[in-house]
């Protein structure tokens, strides 16, 4: 038999596509869904056909194949190194003074900013040390339940999340936590998404994420993708995203605060507040909000498409060269 994960795959889409497809006749994404069927059906059938070989290779194995255990190098990265000069970092009150004109400028009110925790700092002085660059914005958000006729987006310039997004929230394909900021401090990836570059476009010289996509590609732990390089931070799914990636960067890492992707509410909120080039490239990424009953995530952020508004889904299995993604660190200071 097929492997395992390969099989109950298929057999889990194949439930979903037809109760969906049951329900939503003619979605648009009935097409795309039933294209990856397609390809993981082929793929099973391929492992199914290959399976003896593997098993006459199981029983018989080479005597270097039987002497030799497969050792692989232990990662060099992510290695706390003693900085060449001394960190400078914000003291707790200037951020919570940043943090409240920042907040002030934007929603035109003022918000209680508790103060910084102090696994913040230490997590700051931690990716320093361990030249992690680029994941170093420090931002406070408040909890808050947005709404389509917020005030928020009426401002001259800013650019609200499309009527897709509100439709699907109202239909209950998308939950209302779509639209809710998480309370807490946050430290943010300041960079933005490249432009498309046929696969081959990154996160900047520097991005942090490179030496792990590579170490996990090489690992067999998250697939290849045909066409972009083994550092990619594009071509993974939101599978391979959230049950991999950030959870072995945090390991790695020794993080204090809360690792996982970022939402598409705080991407067009942050990308209206400080960052529209955001939304300014042809590129993609995916996000972690939850859509169509787990089954699929939120994508989105295309310029040619709507940029900060446009927002769309696809299944948690795909995986594409244009959509890449970006890790958020959560120090929520209220009980959830």
């Amino acid at each position: 038999m097929a492997n395992r994960y390969e099989a109950e795959k298929l057999r889990a889409g194949e439930a979903f596509a037809t109760d969906f497809a049951r329900e939503n006749p003619n979605h648009p994404d009935l097409d795309y869904m039933n294209t990856d069927l397609a390809a993981t059906r082929a793929r099973v059938n391929i492992l199914n056909a290959l399976q003896p070989v593997a098993i006459a290779e199981q029983i018989s194995p080479s005597a270097e194949e039987a002497t030799v255990p497969e050792q692989r190098p232990i990662p060099t990265f992510y290695i706390r190194r003693p900085l060449e000069e001394r960190l400078v970092l914000p003291s707790s009150d200037q951020l919570v003074v940043a943090a409240r004109a920042e907040l002030k400028g934007a929603w035109g009110r003022d918000f209680e900013i508790p103060t910084p925790p102090d696994a913040l700092f230490e997590d700051l002085e931690n990716f320093a040390e361990r030249r992690i660059r680029g994941l170093d914005e420090v931002y406070y958000q408040p909890g808050l339940q947005l709404k389509e006729n917020d005030k928020f987006w009426k401002e001259k310039g800013r650019v609200k999340p499309e009527q897709y997004f509100w439709q699907q929230i109202k239909d209950g394909n998308f939950p209302a936590e779509s639209a809710m900021l998480e309370e807490g401090w946050f430290v943010g990836d300041r960079r933005a998404k490249p432009r498309y570059e046929n696969g081959q476009q990154r996160y900047g010289e520097d991005d942090y994420m490179e030496s792990l996509m590579a170490e996990l590609r090489d690992a067999g732990k998250i697939q290849r993708y045909s066409g972009i390089p083994d550092i990619s931070r594009f071509g993974a799914s939101p599978q391979e995203i959230e049950g991999t990636i950030l959870p072995v960067f945090a390991e790695m890492t020794g993080v204090k605060g809360k690792v996982r992707n970022r939402k598409f509410i705080e991407f067009n909120v942050r990308g209206n507040m400080a960052h529209p080039e955001y939304g300014q490239t042809n590129t993609w990424e995916w996000f972690a909000d939850p859509a169509f009953r787990g089954s699929h995530r939120l994508i989105g952020g295309h310029s040619g498409l709507g940029g900060l508004a446009f927002v769309h889904v696809n299944l948690v299995v795909h995986r594409l060269d244009s959509t890449g993604f970006s890790p958020v660190i959560a120090y929520p200071s209220k009980a959830a």
